[in-house]
């Protein structure tokens, strides 16, 4: 049988339907399953391309996500700076149940916190927006990093 190109749908249908045997060139038994063979190898090297794509894509996809999504919150807080009280307010409230001891956040922000009842201390390690509280038993981190994190994780599962 001569080579010929054959476009991948072609050869798809073709291996899907009876193998046609030209009148003028008869063709043995034998190269029809070869042909065949063939066809089912290069069906599962396509399956298995197929799956190889999607997991590529969905990890990219989460990936993108992130990226994206922490790019638009850098210029938010680029445009409006975060409201540190109010996340500190949320923080607290959310991590009641925890003896809270300290609250670092960054120096230029420390001025703008006036939460009672728990020392305020200006940590110069701690970028805008982020708030660490240091509970009895460690700390916990309320970071935009891990504030974004957290809603990401819920986003993609």
């Amino acid at each position: 049988m001569p080579d010929r190109f054959m476009p991948l749908r072609e050869f798809v249908f073709r291996a899907s339907a009876e193998p046609v045997v030209q009148a003028e060139e008869p063709v043995a038994a034998v190269e029809v399953d070869e042909t065949l063979l063939q066809t089912r190898d290069a069906l599962g090297e396509i399956r298995r391309f197929h799956a190889a794509v999607r997991d590529a894509v969905d990890a990219a996809v989460n990936t993108l996500l992130c990226d994206i999504a922490a790019d638009v919150l850098a210029r938010e807080l680029e445009l409006a700076p975060a409201n540190i009280e109010a996340i500190l307010s949320r923080a607290c409230a959310r991590y009641a149940r925890e003896e809270i001891v300290r609250v670092r956040v960054h120096p230029d922000e420390a001025t703008q916190v006036s939460y009672t009842g728990v020392a305020v201390i200006a940590d110069s390690d701690v970028r805008r927006g982020d708030v660490m509280l240091e509970v009895c038993s460690g700390t916990i981190d309320v970071s935009l990093g891990a504030r974004l994190a957290h809603v990401l994780e819920r986003a993609t599962s």
